[in-house]
């Protein structure tokens, strides 16, 4: 789904099949104006989750007291993220708004080179 279009610029939203919001990612495909490079860049909001909701309160404390020293202790915490496309339909419809992209994009290049010329 398109959320702006600064016409060098498109930004998407991409919804995961799992329909959680925070997998959702956020794509940019962008016309690089000082290279002349057409580039994609690819956003994600990553969070982390120190316990896995035992049935025990000492538990899940616990869980998050040693993250917490892991963070202090190393200054790092591992962290995943996984975004799912689901079916043919969503891959191809997935492919079809980039090429869409793409082609907005090479016309603003082609724009870009006539007004050097």
């Amino acid at each position: 789904m398109e959320t702006n279009n600064f016409g060098d610029a498109i930004f998407y939203r991409a919804s995961c099949s799992c329909s959680d919001k925070q997998c959702d990612l956020e794509l940019e495909l962008e016309l690089d104006k000082e290279i002349n490079m057409i580039n994609l860049n690819i956003y994600e909001d990553l969070y982390y989750s120190s316990y896995w909701k035992t049935d025990n309160w000492f538990a899940d404390k616990w869980y998050r007291i040693k993250a917490s020293l892991r963070l202090l202790f190393t200054g790092e915490i591992k962290v995943e993220g996984s975004f799912m496309f689901e079916g043919e339909e969503h891959i191809n419809d997935f492919l079809k708004t980039l090429k869409q992209g793409m082609a907005q994009l090479k016309t603003e290049r082609a724009k870009k080179d006539e007004d050097i010329s």
